[in-house]
């Protein structure tokens, strides 16, 4: 389009792409080698690095091995940690950058990276290195204020919020983490950061906040699995206190995220229903 004299004109044109080929085998005759490249940008930043330093017996922690389930649990622990220091620090949470989960070399676990959003650090991420106890506590221990952490942890919130919401870990800069965000399973990593003995319910003690409430969620999840696949007759039922199902040969039990199904905990109530289950 161009203006002149104070009127927009139109003129038509016409694209003509010949020999434009998708397929690879025809890039690859007629236009050589395919590359693959990557654009980046470098900045000059404090980063902290944060991993669990024990992988905790029954735990399933490898973001590699697991599906999305675990990722998306290291994804809301990052912005559940960042809504914690930014909320003590007082300053806006987007002055912490959340940056690509890694994998932690030579262990079975994720790595959490978070960096300054300034280039050059504005030493909010240094902060958090080194009050990084005050950060867990405000977690493990609320302190009934009306902070970002006890807000999270309310009984009010609990009740309203199924994964996330923009009360806790939402907003509208994050939207491409909406799908992974889940409040319970982001609390579930930072408490594991915290207490290497934190085992997510293992134990048979689902009340905590973000456990609260797991055994009824299951039981609702076994029965619309039962109504889905009504057609084969499948049986509800309940392996210690863990819910299930029967269909045909498949005996299920209903797990939590984080657990790990291949070699659970012994004396754990998943070791208690997959021996129940076997029997």
């Amino acid at each position: 389009r161009g203006a002149t004299g104070g009127r927009v004109g139109r003129k038509s044109y016409e694209l003509s792409l010949r020999e434009q080929w998708i397929m690879e085998d025809k890039l690859l005759n007629d236009h050589g080698t395919i590359e693959e490249i990557a654009l980046i940008t470098s900045k000059v930043t404090d980063l902290l690095s944060i991993h669990p330093k024990n992988i905790t017996s029954g735990l399933n922690l490898d973001i590699l091995t697991s599906g999305a389930v675990v990722k998306a649990a290291y994804v809301s622990a990052a912005f559940v940690i960042r809504g914690v220091a930014a909320d003590i620090m007082d300053i806006d949470p987007e002055e912490l950058d959340i940056c690509h989960l890694q994998l932690e070399d030579d262990k079975k676990v994720g790595k959490i990276l978070i960096s300054d959003y300034h280039p050059n650090g504005s030493g909010f991420t240094s902060w958090l290195k080194d009050n990084w106890k005050e950060c867990l506590n405000a977690i493990r221990k609320p302190s009934g204020e009306d902070n970002f952490a006890d807000v999270l942890l309310s009984p009010k919130h609990g009740n309203k919020c199924k994964d996330a919401c923009y009360e806790c870990l939402k907003n509208f800069r994050n939207m491409a983490y909406h799908p992974l965000l889940d409040w319970r399973l982001g609390v579930s990593i930072v408490k594991v950061l915290a207490d290497s003995n934190y085992v997510s319910g293992l134990d048979g003690k689902f009340d905590s906040p973000e456990l609260k409430g797991w055994l009824d969620h299951a039981s609702i999840q076994r029965d619309s699995l039962c109504d889905s696949f009504s057609n084969l007759n499948p049986e509800p039922t309940q392996w210690g206190v863990l819910p299930g199902l029967d269909i045909g040969p498949f005996r299920l039990v209903l797990v939590h995220e984080l657990w790990d199904v291949e070699d659970p905990l012994a004396g754990s109530v998943l070791m208690d229903a997959k021996n129940k289950a076997q029997a």
